[in-house]
């Protein structure tokens, strides 16, 4: 009830500007009220606090009780800020636990707005540990690309950098600090992990770990390349990051996966550092890795450098294109028998550079042998150690190897995660207009800059029609999730391609008619690259389940289809698909079906695209037709 009482005075003062008087509070400085209180709404305090402002008041992203010295301060910034200062006058409480301590921003802020104040000075050993650890000289913004095996990272991730050194160096940076925010996970059920991550069922901590571990996770274990931008902070604001980022270390933030993530909490942290920012203004809602770096670009003065670490997978195709075919030839053999000793009549320099390759494969499809937990009689670890004993007694010093920065991958030049189509449509024999929204995030024909080529995740889709004829407006599909990863088969790498689908969507088979079915897809197959991978084509054996009581037979419908198709990408702007499915209802009204799926994209620019489809359906006798324009936003 207290509270309740509290909460209405603050929206009454809010109103008619008279505030009220947090009780305690002495204002040693004789700070007139109506100051005090514009301050404590100024937009330094309350990107300090992490508040937002609603329809009825403020509120606190920070969602840890130890975070707030105000008994009401998750929702009132005036009280808190009074809270402050009266805590941070009071040096009863024992040094490492005094507010001094643990708001050493909040202190930094105040003495600058209040320059006559007399805040005791306190040692706080942890907190001093702490930032002569991190021994900040550069800030960056560290993007890791996207990786589909892991649900939290299918998105890619990003994370701060704390730099030791004025200079940039793939040595000098593995002494740097990683400063990371991420779920603290409570299951591992994947299904359960998705709803709670999207609910906000996870707590979200911030957390500082030594760089090479990250570069030991992505660049190694997941082969994940990582993008650094480096940003223009002058040495003041650099400190106050410093000091909130301990200060929001010893909360938690409840994690919401496509809102309140790794990403936002970042930007809200650079805010706090650096008010005359406005990043997440600039964020759509669903806020997704990759649109906090196309952000940070386009933010006016914000980004000085940007700087690429390539993934061991990276360096090992980049030493592979240097080889010549003798050389390739031999490499693949030593592979094979797993014997690093190159009988072949060839120069030892030659022979360095086959080793030195194929330690770099070694590395790439076996990371648990750098895992010094791992069992090291695994035959992995053994393998490797003779092809190291093998370099060893090879004395030729290898020239130093820098893979160039991919542009073509660079994330900072991809397309808006968002899309809004609008289509002129010929549905079976009728004409209609289409609408389509998509949440995120890409797929194989959207313009491939910045985002993984073989990869599609999308999610959120919703798309309808109006048909002319009749008036009636209808909805086509709502897609939950669609994920396909059609990775080519090659002699280094035997990957499985795969989809995924989970969507609402209206039936266009013989087995209803144009009936709303719930679908469930997947299936599993393989994928060759021609014309280095501008001619992709792919075979998929499909398994599909589908409800709707509007089925002819059942109200359940399985469905066994394989498929082969062909994806065309002539360059990162013109794209096809073709694919060709033959379906066979196992309960169907129809024993069989087959359908042709025909697409192809032009991208005008980065956000522009227009885009055309024929879709022949029910043994070719139904019709889609389709030309419409793409908006990336």
């Amino acid at each position: 009830m207290r509270n309740l009482i509290v909460k209405i005075l603050l929206y009454l003062s809010i109103i008619t500007g008279l505030g009220y008087s947090t009780p305690g509070f002495s204002n040693p400085l004789n700070i007139p009220e109506e100051k005090l209180k514009k301050l404590a709404y100024s937009k330094e305090w309350l990107r300090l606090v992490h508040y937002d402002k609603g329809l009825f008041g403020f509120s606190a992203r920070a969602d840890g009780k130890n975070f707030y010295l105000a008994e009401d301060g998750k929702t009132n910034p005036f009280s808190e800020l009074k809270a402050s200062i009266k805590h941070f006058l009071n040096e009863e409480s024992s040094r490492e636990d005094h507010p001094i301590c643990q708001f050493p921003a909040r202190v930094k802020w105040i003495e600058k707005v209040f320059p006559k104040i007399d805040i005791p000075e306190m040692s706080c050993e942890d907190y001093e540990k702490f930032v002569e650890r991190v021994d900040l000289n550069k800030v960056y913004l560290v993007f890791s690309s996207y990786y589909l095996n892991n649900p939290s990272s299918a998105y890619g991730h990003t994370f701060l950098r704390f730099s030791r050194s004025n200079e940039h160096s793939y040595s000098h940076e593995l002494m740097d600090s990683g400063i990371n925010f991420a779920a603290n996970p409570t299951t591992t059920n994947p299904l359960a992990y998705a709803v709670m991550g999207i609910i906000g069922g996870f707590k979200g901590h911030l957390t500082n770990i030594p760089y090479y571990y990250k570069v030991r996770e992505y660049n190694d274990f997941e082969s994940r390349d990582l993008w650094s931008y480096e940003l223009n902070l002058n040495k003041d604001e650099m400190e106050m990051l410093v000091a909130h980022v301990w200060e929001i270390g010893g909360t938690y933030f409840d994690y919401f996966y496509f809102t309140e993530n790794c990403s936002y909490l970042i930007f809200a942290a650079l805010e706090a550092a650096k008010p005359s920012l406005n990043l997440l203004d600039n964020l759509p809602f669903w806020i997704i890795p990759s649109d906090t770096v196309l952000t940070a670009i386009e933010t006016k003065g914000l980004v000085k450098n940007i700087y690429y670490r390539p993934s061991i997978r990276k360096q090992f195709y980049h030493k592979l294109k240097l080889l010549d075919e003798v050389e390739k030839k031999i490499l693949k053999k030593s592979l094979i028998n797993q014997d690093p000793i190159i009988k072949d009549n060839i120069s030892e320099e030659r022979k360095a550079k086959i080793l030195d390759t194929a330690l770099d494969y070694i590395d790439y499809k076996h990371p648990e042998q750098n895992n010094t937990k791992k069992d090291l009689t695994k035959k992995s670890i053994k393998v490797k150690q003779k092809f190291l004993f093998a370099r060893a007694r090879n004395k030729t010093i290898s020239p130093k190897i820098t893979v160039p920065m991919p542009l073509e991958e660079a994330p900072h030049l991809g397309h808006n995660s968002s899309r809004f189509s609008i289509s002129s449509e010929k549905f079976l024999n009728e004409d209609a207009i289409r609408i389509e929204q998509r949440f995120s995030h890409h797929d194989f024909l959207d313009r491939s800059v910045g985002y993984p080529e073989t990869a599609q995740i999308e999610m959120f889709n919703i798309s309808g029609r109006y048909l002319l004829d009749s008036k009636d407006i209808e909805l086509d599909k709502f897609t939950l999730l669609k994920i396909k990863s059609f990775s080519p088969l090659s002699y280094f790498e035997k990957p499985t391609s795969w989809q995924l689908e989970l969507s609402l969507k209206k039936d266009l088979s013989s087995n209803c008619d144009l009936c709303d079915s719930v679908n469930f897809q997947t299936g599993f197959g393989h994928t060759l690259s021609f014309f280095n991978e501008k001619l992709m084509a792919y075979t998929l054996w499909n398994v599909r389940a589908n409800y709707s009581p509007s089925y002819f037979n059942e109200e359940f419908l399985l469905t066994l289809f394989p498929e082969v198709g062909l994806l065309i990408f002539l360059n990162s702007k013109i794209r096809a698909s073709i694919a060709y499915q033959y379906l066979f209802y196992f309960n169907g009204q129809n024993n069989y079906e087959y359908t042709l799926n025909t697409q192809l994209r032009f991208s005008l620019s980065q956000n522009f695209a227009i885009d055309m489809k024929a879709n022949l359906l029910r043994d070719f006798d139904s019709k889609v037709f389709s030309l419409g324009i793409n908006y990336y936003y």
